[in-house]
């Protein structure tokens, strides 16, 4: 199983869980979405492709977030142009547009 970063009442971990039924199981609060990477892309430290990297999602890893979404910088990566980014932990962003909720 591949690690993915979940975050619980805006509290970071990085964890083993890939969909709500796992984090349940686990004692955790089942996340609001999972998504799953469409392909290679970047982790930032803000919703800006001039944030620094902090990390990656491989083609098909995924992540759950109860945070909110985030508008921010318009960017056209994964064939979508949009100005969406989903906020995986605190200080960790992913344009929407290479994502998909599963």
């Amino acid at each position: 199983m591949r690690k993915v970063l979940v975050s619980v009442m805006a509290v970071a971990a990085v964890a083993t869980l890939a969909t709500p039924a796992v984090a349940a199981e686990s004692g955790v609060r089942a996340p609001l979405a999972c998504w799953e990477a469409k392909e290679q892309t970047n982790i930032r430290a803000n919703h800006s492709t001039r944030a620094r990297i902090v990390g990656s999602l491989a083609r098909g890893d995924t992540f759950c977030t109860d945070l909110p979404y985030w508008g921010g910088q318009n960017v056209t990566a994964c064939g979508v142009a949009d100005g969406a980014w989903i906020q995986a932990a605190p200080a960790r962003w992913v344009f929407r547009g290479c994502l998909r909720r599963v």
